[in-house]
């Protein structure tokens, strides 16, 4: 995952022609669900064990 991070903003920026700004925007929705999925119940139990 986290080279997925590394290489697609560069892959959008060099080869696509975005700008750093558009190549962010294009992130974004991916980031802010990785976000909400580490604060999900799922999340918490596959780390604990059960569920709090």
């Amino acid at each position: 995952m986290v080279g997925v991070e590394m290489v697609l903003p560069l892959y959008l920026q060099d080869l696509m022609g975005h700008s750093p700004f558009e190549s962010g925007l294009t992130m974004l929705p991916g980031a802010l669900l990785i976000g909400l999925m580490s604060r999900s119940p799922v999340a918490s139990l596959t780390s604990t064990g059960s569920v709090t």
